[in-house]
C-alpha cells in the first residue's frame, strides 16, 4: 500500500488539470504527453524490465490504430468494442513477432532489428492495401461513428488517456512485485543463469512481449479516436518507436514512473524545439503522435545407496564440427553422495555439465535422472525436476540484491513474492550470506559471489546439485570455510556432482571420483584409489603430490 500511495497522488494531481484550465493548447499538450507515457510504458515492460530492446513498437501502435478505425468505419462496430479488439489485435501481433523471434533464439541487436523490420513491413502493407485507405489513409467521420467517443471538448479524452496510463502504472507495478517480474529481470541480467533456476525464458519473454504490445496498441487505438485520421506514415512511422524508447530511457528505464516522467520531458523538449525552429503547428500531429506450478521435489533424508543412481550418463559424446569435446563418457552419481569429476583444462568437464543440464544437446548417448531419460530436455524443465547447477564463471544478477538473487530460485515453488524473499533469507543463512542480504550482488567479493551462486541453486530445492568449480579462485582460508558448507548440503540428502581443480578439497569431500581426459573417462574409484593411480598422479597431480594430498585428506 505504501507503494500505491505515491501513484494515487500523482494520478489524482494529473486528473485535476482539466479543472484548472480550459485551454485546448494545454490539454492537447498533456494528452500527447500521456499518450507517449502509455506507449513508453509498453516499451519499458519489455525493454526496461526484460532487457529485450525493440526498435519496432510502431508495429503494435499502428495495428491498434487501423483495427479500431476499420472496424468502426467499414463494419459499424461500436467504438469501445473496436478499442478492445484493437488492443487484442496488437497483442496478437506482438505474440507472433515474439514467437518467431524468441523461438529462434534472437537476442540483443538481432531482436531489435527484427522488430524494426516487422514495423516497416506493416507500414508498406498499410500504404498499398485498399482496406487501410492505401496512400490516402483512413478518416473516421464524426457523423458515422457508432455511439462512443463523441465528446464536445478535450477533457474527456484527457481523462481516458490518464485512466489508461494509470492502469499501465498499476499493471507494471504489480508485475514488478510478482514472480513473473522477478523472472523477467533475471532474464535481463543473465538469461542462462535464469534458465538454470527453472525460468522458461522463452515463455516469460513471449508473455512480456504480448503485454507490451497490448499496452502500445491501446495507445494506437486512442490516437485513432483522438485525431480521427491515420495513414501508414503516422501509424507505423519510426517516430512512434523512437519516442516509445526515449521516454523510459530519459525518465528511468526499468522503473514504474520512468515512462511518465520521460514523456513529459520528451513532449516539453519537442515543443521548445518547435518554438526555436519555427516548425509549423501541423507538424505536431506527426511528431507528437509518432512518438508454473512446479512438481514437488523436496529433499529426502540420506538413506544410503539406492538401486538406481540419481544420475547416470551413458556413452555421451559431443562434437563441435571436427572437434570431439566429449567422447563416449559414462559415469553415475549415487543418491545422497558427493561425486567428483576431475581432469585437466579442456578435458570436456564443463561441456559434460552443459549436456546434463540441457544447455547443450549431446551428439550421441543418453542422460538418465532417477531412471528417467532426460536427454535434451531444456534447462528450465530440468530445474523443475530438481536439477540445479552453478557456473564455472559466476553469473549473479548484478543489479539485484543478494536477497533478490536468491528469491529468483525460490520463486520456482513459491509464487508469492513475500514467501520467496523470506525463503531467500533462510537459504542465505545456510551458505553464510545472512549479513549481506540487502547488498547488491555486484558488490560481493569473489568468495561472496561463489556463495551466492550456491545459494541461488539451493533455493530451487534440488535433489541433484552440479557444482562447476565452486572453490576456484578462493584462498585457502575461504576454501576451508566452504568445505563444511558443501558437506552440510550433502547431509541434507542432496546428491552432489562437482567439477573441481582444488585437489585437497576433492580428496576431502568426494566419495567417488571420475577422471576425464580428452573427453573420455579414463578411470574412477575412491579418492584413495585415484590418488594412487599412476596415470592420475603423473598427468594431474604431479609426482610426490598424491601422498601429500592423501595425508591431508586422512587428517
Amino acid at each position: 500500500m505504501r507503494g500505491l500511495a505515491p501513484m494515487a497522488v500523482v494520478v489524482a494531481a494529473l486528473a485535476l488539470v482539466p479543472l484548472l484550465t480550459a485551454s485546448n493548447v494545454v490539454l492537447n499538450f498533456m494528452v500527447m504527453a500521456l499518450l507517449i507515457a502509455l506507449v513508453g510504458q509498453g516499451w519499458n515492460l519489455l525493454g526496461g524490465y526484460g532487457g529485450q530492446y525493440s526498435f519496432g513498437h510502431a508495429a503494435f501502435f499502428g495495428t491498434g490504430c487501423y483495427v479500431t478505425a476499420i472496424l468502426q468505419m467499414r463494419y459499424g462496430v461500436n467504438a469501445w468494442v473496436g478499442f478492445c479488439i484493437g488492443i487484442a489485435a496488437g497483442a496478437l501481433v506482438g505474440a507472433i513477432i515474439g514467437l518467431l523471434s524468441f523461438r529462434s533464439g534472437l537476442r540483443g541487436s538481432y531482436f531489435a532489428l527484427v522488430t524494426l523490420a516487422f514495423a516497416e513491413v506493416l507500414r508498406i502493407i498499410a500504404s498499398v492495401t485498399p482496406i487501410t485507405g492505401a496512400g490516402v489513409g483512413t478518416l473516421i467521420k464524426l457523423d458515422l461513428r457508432p455511439e462512443a467517443f463523441q465528446f464536445q471538448s478535450r477533457a474527456p479524452f484527457y481523462w481516458i488517456i490518464l485512466a489508461l496510463v494509470a492502469l499501465s502504472l498499476l499493471l507494471v507495478r504489480a508485475i514488478e512485485h510478482s514472480r513473473f517480474g522477478a523472472y523477467l529481470v533475471a532474464i535481463r541480467e543473465n538469461e542462462d543463469a535464469a534458465k538454470a533456476l527453472g525460468v522458461d525464458a522463452t515463455m516469460v519473454k513471449l508473455s512480456a512481449m504480448t503485454i507490451s504490445a497490448a499496452i502500445t496498441a491501446a495507445g494506437g487505438c486512442f490516437y485513432a479516436q483522438y485525431f480521427l485520421f491515420i495513414d501508414a506514415g503516422i501509424a507505423y512511422g519510426p517516430w512512434i518507436s523512437i519516442e516509445a524508447l526515449l521516454a523510459p530511457i530519459i525518465g528511468g528505464i526499468g522503473t514504474v514512473f520512468g515512462p511518465l516522467l520521460g514523456a513529459l520531458v520528451v513532449k516539453t523538449l519537442g515543443e521548445l524545439t518547435k518554438l526555436v525552429t519555427g516548425s509549423a503547428p501541423g507538424l505536431d500531429l506527426v511528431i507528437c503522435a509518432g512518438t508454473c506450478s512446479r512438481p514437488a521435489h523436496r529433499c529426502q533424508p540420506r538413506s544410503g545407496v539406492m538401486a538406481e543412481p540419481r544420475l547416470r550418463v551413458e556413452q555421451v559424446s559431443k562434437r563441435f564440427g571436427g572437434l570431439l569435446a566429449v567422447d563416449r563418457a559414462s559415469f553415475a552419481a549415487e543418491a545422497g553422495r558427493i561425486t567428483a569429476l576431475i581432469g585437466p583444462n579442456g578435458a570436456g568437464k564443463t561441456t559434460l555439465f552443459a549436456i546434463i543440464t540441457g544447455f547443450l544437446p549431446p551428439s550421441a548417448g543418453r542422460v538418465r535422472y532417477d531412471g528417467a531419460d532426460i536427454t535434451g530436455e531444456p534447462p528450465h524443465r530440468l530445474a523443475r525436476r530438481g536439477i540445479a547447477r552453478t557456473f564455472q564463471i559466476v553469473q549473479p544478477f548484478a543489479t539485484l540484491s543478494v536477497r533478490e538473487n536468491i528469491a529468483v530460485g525460490a520463486h520456482l515453488s513459491r509464487p508469492s513474492r513475500a514467501d520467496a524473499l523470506a525463503a531467500a533469507g533462510d537459504v542465505a543463512r545456510t551458505v553464510g550470506l545472512a549479513d549481506f542480504l540487502d547488498r547488491p550482488a555486484a558488490n560481493l567479493t569473489v568468495a561472496g559471489r561463489k556463495r551466492l551462486e550456491l545459494a541461488r541453486a539451493l533455493a530451487i530445492e534440488p535433489r541433484l546439485l552440479l557444482l562447476d568449480e565452486v572453490l576456484a579462485g578462493l584462498n585457502p582460508s575461504e576454501i576451508r570455510d566452504m568445505v563444511p558448507v558443501i558437506r552440510g548440503i550433502r547431509d541434507r540428502g542432496i546428491t552432489i556432482v562437482m567439477i573441481e581443480h582444488v585437489m585437497q578439497a576433492v580428496m576431502s569431500l568426494a566419495e567417488h571420483v571420475f577422471v576425464l581426459s580428452e573427453g573420455r573417462i579414463i578411470t574412477d574409484g575412491s579418492p584413495q584409489v585415484i590418488a594412487g593411480d599412476p596415470r592420475v598422479v603423473e598427468a594431474y597431480l604431479g609426482r610426490g603430490a598424491a601422498s601429500r594430498m592423501l595425508g591431508a585428506a586422512r587428517a
